[in-house]
């Protein structure tokens, strides 16, 4: 089984098959497989939800610099939600990821300021800056506000 097994399996609810693909792979530390099984954990699909779990798995594949991990370990870093609650550690992780081009990174980052979440850019002018730059490049997610 490849990782685009578990992918499709995940994707179409399969959340059991999804499972047995990505443990072994994200025990090898296949940063996808990371990723996913966080997700999984996160969600509480296939497995039993735990926060904690999804954090470790979401760090070990931020780590490895993939950028959908790092976007999700800063959310939770934000949120408080499976470890301490870290403003500026999440902020840190949601840039990571918006520099790999994520879209919904840049998307948050954009937000971040004008939400008082980045206390090393707490600047509305900043955050809308942010948003119209990637509106001008096409990413579809910055054009319109939350909420």
């Amino acid at each position: 089984m490849n990782i685009q097994e578990g992918i499709t399996a995940f994707e179409s609810g399969d959340f059991e098959k999804a499972l047995k693909i990505f443990m072994p792979m994200a025990e090898q530390g296949d940063p996808v497989a990371q990723a996913y099984l966080g997700e999984m954990y996160e969600i509480g699909e296939g497995i039993k939800e735990d926060a904690a779990q999804a954090f470790k798995w979401f760090r070990k594949a931020a780590e490895q610099g993939y950028g959908k991990a790092q976007y999700n370990l800063g959310l939770l870093y934000l949120s408080g939600k499976g470890v301490k609650r870290d403003a500026e550690e999440g902020a840190k992780w949601i840039h990571k990821a918006a520099e790999q081009g994520h879209d919904m990174a840049r998307s948050k980052l954009g937000d971040m300021p004008l939400d008082g979440l980045d206390e090393r850019k707490n600047n509305i002018l900043v955050g809308l800056g942010l948003q119209l730059r990637d509106a001008k490049e096409g990413h579809h997610s910055c054009m319109v506000p939350d909420g």
